[in-house]
């Protein structure tokens, strides 16, 4: 029997090097992969993959991705303080039973994560 196990978004960046330190240095990715055309950052388990340059212009972009967490509230106000939080995605519980909030990455891609409720 097959179970799948995770998932791995790959998304476009303009300057892979660029996005990867954006990863590491704003969300406390680890940097495991980047040359000229693909990089990978890690955290938790977790891998995010980025091709590029993708040339795509940041304020069209319609990339999105979500990301479970546990601990939200801690991963919130360190966004917040950082000014990461999207203006029309703050922290807030959602009626599918999530609390979540969103993130636009250094490419125009928007990163929401969430946490079950209890």
């Amino acid at each position: 029997m097959t179970t799948i196990r995770s998932a791995v978004p790959i998304i476009p960046a303009r300057d892979l090097l660029a996005t990867t330190g954006w990863y590491r240095d704003k969300l406390a990715f680890e940097v495991r992969y980047v040359e000229s055309k693909y990089g990978i950052v890690q955290r938790d388990g977790v891998e995010v993959h980025f091709w590029g340059p993708s040339g795509i212009d940041p304020s069209a972009s319609m990339t999105m991705f979500r990301l479970g967490v546990s601990g939200i509230a801690d991963l919130y106000s360190r966004c917040e303080g950082d000014g990461l939080v999207h203006p029309n995605a703050p922290l807030e519980r959602k009626p599918w039973g999530t609390e979540e909030f969103a993130v636009i990455d250094c490419d125009g891609n928007l990163i929401t994560f969430f946490e079950r409720s209890s």
